[in-house]
């Protein structure tokens, strides 16, 4: 039933309706993502080993340093509270009154004195992080001293399992010993030359191909391998993420700011660089029609019709027919965006 075509009339609440395809409706955010990660990543689904480590022992750190938790009193619970918001309410009145005096300067034209000024703000603004670590590790050294000592001195097993503080900051920051958070493994390295191979890449080309992918395998991943919500400014976000804040609070209506987002962002240089999946399969073709046929199978999933190989045509001979433009168009379109 859900190979047939979609319904384009609006189901009403109570009035009989005869089910001749699925409803109209456009990609979730997470779809609409994913499609656009596999137009530029070769391999979408390559193992990230390192991640999920990291990600399995800083889970081991959290559920650990939760039971420590238990060790401490609400009163000094409270107390490291009450003394990070103090130190950020301080912290945050200084960066007002610094950004106050950063447009003054720059009113008046002073614009060696408003640099001057926004280096200092910036300091402040990366002291923040350090004064919630100074913070965190107050606490964190007395729960380890409280743990420790209830270990030695009680025959009984304490909830939380003997770890040192360094074992448990580490796994909490996600450290994976002998690994770095920016190193490949060996079956990332291999699939990637493997990728070459396929699109006959070599030389400098090459060692240019293999640092862009390298660069590129932290940011083009899969929704499900993001962190949920994605912080705002995401295009999960700008595709209408949820922010999990209540339940289904998912957005499945187009909107300006996701137009926007798909003409104007980064997603489209990346689809349309020179390693991208989709620029390496079109040059791949030596003939612009198959090349053509090769965009509308992958974005849309159709050939052109008659009136659309019409349309390209008009447009070659009028000097706007490059490839590029035909994708730009394409993945602005409601098929591109929209189940049919």
């Amino acid at each position: 039933a859900y190979q047939r075509s979609v319904c384009h009339e609006e189901a009403l609440p109570g009035e009989a309706w005869h089910f001749t395809g699925p409803v109209l409706r456009r990609m979730t955010a997470e779809q609409m993502w994913d499609s656009c990660i596999t137009l530029i990543n070769p391999t979408p689904d390559m193992p990230d080993d390192v991640t999920i480590q990291a990600q399995q022992q800083r889970i081991t750190g959290l559920k650990k340093l939760a039971d420590a938790l238990d060790l401490l009193t609400p009163e000094e619970i409270y107390h490291g509270a009450e003394v990070s918001a103090k130190t950020f309410a301080e912290v945050a009145a200084k960066m007002k009154e610094i950004e106050t005096r950063i447009i003054t300067a720059r009113s008046a034209g002073d614009i060696g004195k408003a640099k001057e000024l926004t280096k200092e703000f910036e300091v402040l603004k990366a002291s923040q992080g350090a004064t919630r670590q100074i913070v965190h590790d107050q606490i964190f050294n007395k729960v380890i001293q409280r743990l420790e000592s209830r270990q030695a001195g009680s025959p009984v097993a304490s909830a939380a399992s003997p770890l040192s503080a360094m074992d448990m900051q580490m796994a909490m920051n996600g450290y994976i010993p002998g690994k770095s958070k920016s190193a490949l493994t060996d079956t990332q390295q291999k699939l990637m030359h493997d990728e070459a191979a396929r699109f006959g890449i070599t030389g400098d080309r090459l060692t240019a191909y293999l640092k862009s992918r390298a660069a590129g395998l932290r940011r083009w991943l899969r929704a499900a391998e993001l962190g949920s919500p994605a912080p705002r400014g995401h295009y999960l976000r700008e595709f209408g993420q949820s922010d999990r804040e209540t339940i289904d609070n998912a957005n499945y209506d187009a909107s300006i700011p996701q137009a926007l987002a798909l003409m104007n962002g980064e997603l489209l240089p990346e689809i349309l660089g020179p390693f991208s999946a989709l620029t390496l399969t079109l040059n791949k073709l030596s003939q612009t029609d198959q090349q053509m046929l090769a965009v509308y199978m992958t974005l849309l999933s159709r050939k052109p019709s008659a009136a659309e190989q019409a349309a390209w045509n008009t447009a070659r001979d009028k000097g706007i027919g490059q490839i590029d433009d035909l994708i730009f168009a394409l993945m602005n379109t409601q098929q591109f965006i929209f189940i049919q």
